[in-house]
């Protein structure tokens, strides 16, 4: 980057620094966390020099990385406008992979906003999108694998639509697709929905076993966010088998840890998993305190996926 700085500028120098911007928004995204404030410097940059040299399949990249960035962030009212703005550039391009790429975001964004037909519809749809010889598209795998993000998250739209069956198998195919493709974000994306999905089924053993493999995974290679929230699921069920305190302390380390990469993203369901943790180990005032701060996040944020719950 810095020897690119010396060169006088010209649109071959954008192109080659467009690429490098990108190559560095996806590095970041998965040794920091999605939603790291670097994360943001980087694709800015790239979305201006998308604009000068006119890249669309650049762009696309660009869009979907602010598009997590913003997401995690809790930011939704931005991530939507993204989401929309990339369905916009596919439809004009007309292209298979841009519209899974679409398709999988406004799923995403929709469910956290609480508009679930409306999630399961577009996640649905970016599944239902294939190449031309059947074969399920690659595109932009390098921050997980489009397909199977799209069975893992629909199978967490699933269940709060309440399909739980339909759900725990959407997740199954996720994470069936993640094992054959062998991206190391993708099993760890997939390992992780699926340790979600057993949590809120309160199948406790199952999401135990898959939140430990999820942790092991995710240290190995480096994934701080899906290490952080998977050790909070583990320290919740530790802390509802055993008085000693030390599950709820692992819970606290894991959200201090998940929020310290930036994340924000699904606030509303680890705070409330937290005043339960509390009223159950007879902290009624901590545990209100904490549902205060969940409805206070819920009104500023709009993330209304969990405000049933709540």
């Amino acid at each position: 980057m810095r020897v690119l700085q010396t060169l006088p500028e010209s649109p071959e120098r954008d192109r080659q620094e467009l690429g490098l911007q990108t190559a560095l928004g996806l590095v970041l995204q998965t040794i920091k966390g999605y939603a790291a404030p670097e994360v943001d410097h980087a694709y800015t940059r790239a979305r201006w020099l998308c604009q000068q040299v006119g890249d669309t399949a650049q762009l696309m990249s660009v869009l979907r990385g602010q598009f997590l960035f913003y997401t995690v962030g809790a930011e939704y009212r931005t991530a939507l406008e993204l989401g929309q703005q990339m369905l916009t550039v596919a439809e004009r391009a007309q292209a298979p992979e841009y519209q899974i790429e679409a398709h999988l975001a406004m799923g995403l964004i929709t469910l956290y906003l609480g508009e679930l037909p409306r999630s399961r519809t577009h996640l649905e749809q970016s599944i239902a999108i294939d190449t031309p010889q059947g074969q399920p598209l690659q595109a932009f795998q390098y921050l997980g694998h489009s397909r199977a993000m799209s069975f893992s998250y629909l199978g967490r739209t699933l269940w709060l639509l309440g399909y739980p069956d339909q759900a725990l198998q959407r997740s199954q195919e996720g994470l069936t697709l993640a094992q054959t493709l062998s991206i190391p974000m993708t099993v760890a994306q997939a390992q992780g929905m699926h340790t979600l999905l057993y949590q809120v089924r309160r199948e406790n053993g199952l999401a135990q076993q898959w939140a430990e493999k999820t942790i092991a995974y995710a240290s190995e290679q480096g994934f701080p966010y899906w290490l952080t929230l998977c050790t909070m699921v583990r320290g919740w069920l530790l802390d509802r088998e055993e008085q000693s305190g030390e599950g709820g302390a692992l819970f606290s380390r894991g959200l201090a840890g998940y929020r310290a990469t930036g994340a924000k993203l699904g606030l509303s369901w680890l705070l409330a998993l937290s005043a339960e943790a509390a009223g159950k180990n007879g902290q009624s005032e901590e545990g209100l305190q904490v549902m205060e701060e969940t409805l206070a996040f819920i009104e500023h944020s709009t993330e209304r996926y969990y405000e049933a719950e709540v």
